[in-house]
């Protein structure tokens, strides 16, 4: 059965929102690729669905997601790196959309 790209984009941002324990806070996405049709589905729902139901949540860089090639170890240092720059954040990395894709919560 074929994946509903809106319906799990919503399903993983109510996830990290349940999470992270509130609705507002600073996230950042990183992807496997930026050219994987189904990754980029699935972060369009996502950010449509933020912009809707969580407009506290701010997405930074320009909202662009942080591309690692498909390889764990980047986007595991990927996701090191640019959390130290979220403000209230702490090193927790969250599955988020791929087994590539890492994201930071605010606390």
């Amino acid at each position: 059965m074929p994946v509903n790209d809106q319906k799990f984009g919503e399903h993983m941002v109510d996830k990290l929102v349940e999470y992270m324990g509130k609705d507002s806070g600073q996230i950042a996405l990183v992807t496997g690729g930026l050219s994987a049709a189904n990754l980029n589905a699935w972060i369009k729902a996502s950010k449509d669905y933020i912009a809707k139901k969580y407009p506290k949540l701010e997405i930074v860089n320009n909202g662009d997601p942080y591309p690692t090639d498909e390889k764990q170890d980047v986007a595991y240092s990927t996701t090191k790196r640019h959390h130290e720059g979220l403000s209230e954040c702490h090193w927790d990395p969250w599955l988020f959309h791929t087994d590539c894709a890492r994201l930071c919560r605010g606390n």
